[in-house]
């Protein structure tokens, strides 16, 4: 599953309750699984900076991996 991002405040939050619906479903279906969290309408803005940092490290506290084109 590939889930797009939008670096926003609600989308964030968003992001939250997605991946854990996901972790939830993930214990009667194991092989359900995150691909990919992939930002979207990224401009180059400090908050839109911030909320990619915030995802980035969201993500690897639920083992999932974060798309990212600088890594």
């Amino acid at each position: 599953m590939v889930i797009p991002f939008q670096p926003e405040q609600y989308a964030f939050r968003s992001l939250v309750k997605t991946i854990a619906a996901i972790n939830k479903f993930n214990e009667n279906n194991p092989k359900l699984r995150v691909a990919d969290v992939v930002p979207t309408k990224v401009r180059d803005t400090n908050l839109h900076r911030a909320f990619l940092d915030a995802a980035k490290n969201y993500t690897k506290t639920q083992e999932h991996t974060f798309f990212s084109m600088r890594d």
